[in-house]
């Protein structure tokens, strides 16, 4: 046999032993499908050597349910995502236990008794998701997101209702409720030192539905002795106009509503439903105040901070909404 011949058939041995061992001179192979799922995945899971892997036996809860984050991943996987996308949404499902499996640590949870808090926005979709499906599965997979300490909603047409629903009714005070926009605390956490609702915005003559305002508040942290000027919003009609007003009215409304009734050394959290996305000339300009950190967005819904520490950042999934809540854990 000549040189070439040797060389030619030494390349087809080391071709069929990575083959062999599950992967191609590209990288890894993709997933087998059915009976073989599971292996490849741990022959994946071993040879990248990845964050994952110490907690994939871990026991993690979900929906009321409890698996394993790697069994959790590899259904996700037999549903049709990708390795990394399957490991992304198990960690934004289960952070707690499986936030390692996106590249990112175990998201912080407040200690009982300590200065950490926990607050989360969610446009609930009433008409559909209360008034044609019942609640479908909301608060199995909304409360398995929890605990929460400072809840802010939209299209939320009885705050209590959700409370009840989520088993903390007596332990939540609900804010005041107008045009479907609320927000509720932790009793035993914050106490109310005002509250009050101002209309900020109006929708278009093309999509009308009304006003658009803010329910606000301003609590003191029973743990700290903190003040926090706290706000929930629905922002107008039709999607990144700012409605009548326009969008830098709006946002100038906004700014001006938190002028008038926050107090000095309040910290501040608007968290809401703007009906404005990250790139709109509303956010923008709220931005350019330099006032409000742009803490977190999903889509239309935003969350603007001031004053406030670190934050973990969840994306809540699946509820039944046509939104996705925002979920926020500051240390």
């Amino acid at each position: 046999m000549d040189s070439h011949y040797n060389d030619l058939l030494l390349s087809l041995l080391v071709f069929m032993a990575l083959v062999c061992l599950g992967l191609s001179e590209e990288g890894l192979v993709p997933p087998a499908p059915s009976s073989a799922l599971s292996r490849n995945v741990e022959n994946r899971r071993r040879l990248l050597g990845d964050a994952c892997a110490g907690v994939w036996n871990t026991p993690a809860t979900y929906a009321g349910e409890t698996y394993t984050c790697g069994a959790r991943i590899e259904y996700r996987m037999q549903q049709g995502d990708s390795d990394h996308d399957a490991k992304c949404r198990v960690a934004s499902e289960i952070p707690s236990v499986c936030g390692a499996c996106c590249g990112a640590g175990p998201a912080p949870a407040p200690s009982p008794g300590g200065s950490g808090f926990t607050i989360v926005t969610h446009n609930l979709y009433w008409w559909n998701l209360f008034g044609q499906r019942h609640g479908a599965n909301f608060f199995n997979i909304f409360g398995g997101y929890g605990p929460y300490d400072i809840m802010f909603f939209q299209e939320c047409d009885d705050v209590n209702y959700i409370n009840s629903g989520l088993g903390l009714s007596g332990q939540f005070t609900a804010g005041v409720s107008q045009r479907a926009v609320s927000l509720a605390w932790r009793t035993s956490r914050f106490s109310m030192l005002e509250q009050g609702f101002r209309d900020v915005a109006e929708d278009n003559p093309n999509q009308y539905y009304g006003k658009r305002g803010v329910s606000w508040a301003r609590l003191r942290d029973n743990t700290t002795g903190a003040t926090l000027w706290v706000g929930s919003h629905h922002g107008p009609l039709s999607v990144n106009t700012g409605g009548k007003d326009g969008p830098e009215g709006t946002a100038a409304n906004i700014m001006q509503l938190i002028a008038d009734t926050k107090q000095s050394g309040d910290k501040v959290i608007l968290a809401g439903d703007f009906n404005s996305d990250n790139n709109s000339a509303e956010i923008k300009a709220i931005k350019d105040t330099g006032i409000l950190d742009h803490r977190a967005y999903e889509w239309m819904d935003q969350v603007f901070t001031q004053g406030l520490g670190d934050a973990t950042t969840t994306i809540i999934r699946d509820t039944g909404s046509d939104h996705r809540g925002i979920k926020l854990v500051f240390n």
